[in-house]
């Protein structure tokens, strides 16, 4: 029991500095990110052929109109394992 309760005023004190953090972000005149913290952009060119395992999305996305979302949940694989290197 002791170490739970020693766990909880842990937890507490986590979320007090992160309340206090969010806090003087919301309240600091400059954006706390900037534009490039995060992202990067790269240049994916076109294949001569489309691997198999691809071959059903290639042909739903040929098939369908310009900026029209496409729910990949059809295509890739259900195994989780599989999934991560899709």
């Amino acid at each position: 029991m002791d170490q739970f309760i020693t766990d909880l005023r842990k937890y507490h004190t986590f979320l007090t500095g992160m309340q206090k953090r969010s806090n003087n972000n919301h309240q600091s005149p400059e954006p706390i990110r900037q534009f490039n913290d995060s992202w990067s952009l790269i240049t994916v060119n076109k294949v001569d052929s489309v691997r198999e395992e691809y071959s059903a999305l290639d042909l739903a996305l040929k098939e369908c109109c310009d900026y029209i979302p496409i729910d990949l949940l059809q295509f890739e694989p259900k195994s989780k394992e599989d999934r991560g290197k899709w």
